[in-house]
């Protein structure tokens, strides 16, 4: 029961919202004081509405960027959230994002109250750059779920469980511009249970969770 209840919360937590994993960001370090502008479409939002983001980053001292991000599936979910990365060297860099997102549904059977429900997505990230003409960049990260139900009996934000698994990319900067286009795909195979149990979504017990992000970005 603690598995399948497990599996049914991050699996709601991405199919239902798309907001379970990150906002896709350009792949390519900042300078300092640099600024990028972004949007994307991810899949699966909700069903086959995707969820629209909007994204803003400013660069610090060449070796690191911060970042905010919204994002809507319309009528069903919205989230908001903050973000941070900073570069090892030349050819790494490691991330942070945490999400806040709100459903206007009842999923998976499960009593909401007034049928709504809060969740929290905290996602560490290791990824490869994208320097000058190159293209590809691909990583690993482990989105961790925490809901919230207020107002419900004994509420508190308490953790569901996490996702693991690899995120492959490209991130293409038109020449002689500062404009630039995303593709983004990501697939969480594994996870654990707050119980620490460690379960696969391809053993039959839940499905395979990914997400899909395509965008474009402007750097100023």
């Amino acid at each position: 029961m603690m598995l399948r209840s497990c599996v049914v919360v991050a699996a709601v937590a991405v199919l239902a919202t798309s907001c379970a994993f990150t906002t896709v960001e350009t792949a390519r370090p900042l300078d300092a004081g640099e600024q990028v502008v972004s949007g994307s479409l991810d899949w699966p939002g909700f069903s086959i509405v995707p969820r629209a983001n909007a994204n803003a980053m400013v660069g610090i001292a060449d070796v690191a960027d911060v970042s905010a991000h919204v994002g809507t599936t319309p009528w069903v979910t919205y989230n908001f959230g903050l973000g941070s990365r900073l570069y090892l060297g030349d050819d790494v860099m490691v991330g942070l994002q945490a999400d806040a997102m709100h459903v206007f549904a009842d999923f998976g059977g499960t009593p909401q109250q007034e049928g709504r429900r809060w969740w929290l997505t905290t996602t560490p990230r290791v990824m490869s750059t994208v320097e000058d003409d190159e293209m590809w960049y691909m990583g690993l990260q482990t989105p961790l779920f925490t809901g919230f139900d207020p107002g419900a009996e004994g509420s508190s934000f308490q953790f569901q469980s996490m996702a693991l698994g690899p995120v492959v990319g490209i991130d293409h900067l038109f020449e002689d511009s500062n404009a630039g286009i995303q593709v983004e795909l990501n697939v969480m195979p594994l996870g654990i249970s707050s119980s620490g149990e460690v379960f696969a979504f391809t053993d039959g017990s839940g499905p395979v969770l990914f997400q899909f992000s395509i965008g474009g970005y402007r750097r100023n």
